[in-house]
């Protein structure tokens, strides 16, 4: 298990909860947006589903290279 946990709040609700971010890449597949900002950062969008209501979320993430 990770420790690269990320909150999301859902857009309805209101709801709060942490999401893993390995787990959201491997749940990846139908919603997938890659948006690359210079050469050490890259901003990956994944969709989180809120646990209270069902309401699929974008979710944001931004991937900086330690090279």
């Amino acid at each position: 298990m990770s420790d690269n946990f990320i909150e999301v709040r859902c857009v309805i609700c209101g709801h709060a909860w942490l999401e893993d971010i390995d787990e959201l890449k491997r749940q990846q597949g139908i919603y997938k947006a890659v948006v690359y900002r210079g050469a050490s950062a890259k901003t990956q969008s994944y969709r989180a589903r809120c646990p209270k209501d069902g309401t699929w979320v974008v979710v944001d993430v931004e991937e900086v290279d330690d090279a």
